[in-house]
């Protein structure tokens, strides 16, 4: 599973909410019109009171899909704050307890491992280091913590 960090889930949200939204605004202005027969559109009568009805309930529940996500953006926003003084708190933490030679350091090891087996190395060593201070952080969260703090430590540059 790969981790979405909480400001990308808000702003998923954030656009779904205006989406839905508009077009639901769009769409009852649209059949307002159309009931008003200011709009007109070669039909059945019969046909048309289906549409009318139909479209009305449609673009109804779009508004309520709206509002429903302007009513997380809210939570989700503290969500993605505490989430956000989290990973920093993680990260200064790490970066001033441990260095990459430190990391690096493997005690016994007879020849050099190779980079495949270094990012293993290293990455294991990471995460236990994260679960022995941070126990109980989501598997998914810890795996991309894991990932911030590699990449800041070993990034192509630092290779």
């Amino acid at each position: 599973m790969v981790y979405k960090e909480k400001d990308a889930q808000l702003e998923d949200n954030r656009s779904t909410a205006y989406t839905f939204l508009g077009v639901g605004i769009a769409g009852l202005i649209f059949v307002i019109l159309f009931a008003l027969d200011i709009i007109k559109l070669p039909m059945a009568d019969y046909m048309r009171v289906i549409m009318i009805v139909v479209m009305s309930v449609l673009f109804v529940i779009f508004l309520g899909i709206g509002i429903t996500h302007f009513r997380k953006i809210n939570q989700m926003s503290a969500d993605a704050d505490m989430e956000s003084r989290r990973t920093s708190e993680i990260m200064e933490w790490f970066s001033s307890n441990y260095t990459a030679e430190e990391i690096d350091h493997v005690s016994g090891a007879d020849s050099e491992p190779s980079m495949e087996q270094r990012y293993f190395i290293r990455s294991d060593k990471i995460a236990a280091l994260l679960h022995a201070k941070f126990a109980g952080l989501p598997e998914d969260y810890e795996e991309h913590i894991l990932e911030k703090i590699y990449a800041a430590y070993y990034s192509d540059n630092n290779e």
